[in-house]
């Protein structure tokens, strides 16, 4: 996978987000920022405006979890809401945030579909 190859291999976070028009077509891929090996900071505004300026109507964040461990932390999670909110107002779609680590990805939007689902 693209995001295991650019991201796999590293020894400290770092967050990608991709933009996409409204068929899906890739407008822009953009390393957002680099991080720990625990966190990497999160720019909610840097995210939106990339996406306003290339006229994004969707948009996939990347991050890595270099301890190997693909589970979605708290902040993960929080952050992610947040932009998903933000997002939906100006009219650009979180279609996935996903964790590469360990060899595989995880998606965060996907573990919150499956938690409703459980209840």
């Amino acid at each position: 996978m693209l995001f295991q190859a650019h991201l796999g291999w590293l020894r400290h976070e770092r967050l990608i987000a991709v933009y996409l028009d409204s068929k899906r077509r890739l407008l822009r891929i953009e390393r957002v920022s680099e991080g720990t090996r625990d966190s990497v900071p999160f720019d909610l505004n840097r995210i939106i405006q990339s996406g306003l300026e290339v006229g994004a109507s969707g948009m996939l964040l990347v991050h890595n979890h270099p301890s190997g461990d693909p589970a979605s932390s708290q902040p993960d999670k929080r952050a992610i809401s947040r932009l998903s909110s933000v997002a939906a107002d100006l009219d650009m779609h979180l279609i996935d945030a996903l964790i590469v680590a360990g060899g595989e990805c995880h998606s965060i939007l996907n573990e919150w579909t499956k938690t409703v689902h459980d209840l």
